[in-house]
């Protein structure tokens, strides 16, 4: 979330350092031309003053044209610097925006983190809830089968056992006549 945090507010910053870098090219290019036009004036000023001195026609007719040409800039530039001042009001109104809009997706982040961490937080708790239940089964299952085998194992170990001490405690003839004897219990029900 910081890191979002973050790149809005670079993202910001560098809207403020676009608009004061245009604002600033825009004011020094407003200021040259009155500048500009300031000293155009007292060129023409002195000019004319000069002029008036010789008293020459030609002069003050040439003098005229250049005063229209200089007025014509004049004017232009006047122009020049409503049209950025407009523009610089339009800027004024869009970083205001920007702030407004920053507030807005901080808002909305942190809003869609917060359902985010909720579901996942719900997701958890099933998926904890199933690993128990699939572990109670498993457990119930492993007892099951090493009950059966442990049955299985006694009863081997048991037949052997009987087998063995059978074997060793009975001489030929009393193996004989349980051999005997056997055979004349499975005659006599048949």
């Amino acid at each position: 979330m910081r890191s979002l945090r973050a790149q809005i507010s670079l993202t910001i910053m560098l809207v403020v350092l676009f608009t004061v870098g245009v604002i600033s090219f825009l004011s020094n290019l407003v200021v040259n031309r009155a500048f500009e036009s300031y000293m155009t004036k007292q060129q023409r000023t002195k000019a004319e003053s000069i002029a008036a001195t010789l008293g020459g026609p030609l002069v003050k007719k040439s003098f005229a044209a250049r005063t229209e040409k200089i007025q014509k800039e004049l004017d232009a530039a006047a122009a020049d610097k409503s049209a950025a001042a407009t523009e610089a009001a339009g800027i004024r109104a869009a970083k205001g925006d920007i702030a407004a809009e920053r507030a807005r997706l901080l808002s909305d982040a942190e809003t869609q983190a917060a359902a985010v961490l909720e579901d996942g937080r719900a997701r958890l708790a099933v998926e904890v809830a199933d690993v128990e239940a699939k572990a109670v089964t498993d457990i119930a299952s492993a007892q099951g089968r090493v009950g059966d085998e442990l049955r299985a194992e006694i009863a081997r170990l048991s037949a052997a056992a009987v087998d063995h001490v059978v074997t060793g405690s009975l001489d030929d003839a009393t193996q004989q006549e349980l051999i005997e004897n056997f055979i004349a219990r499975v005659g006599a029900s048949a």
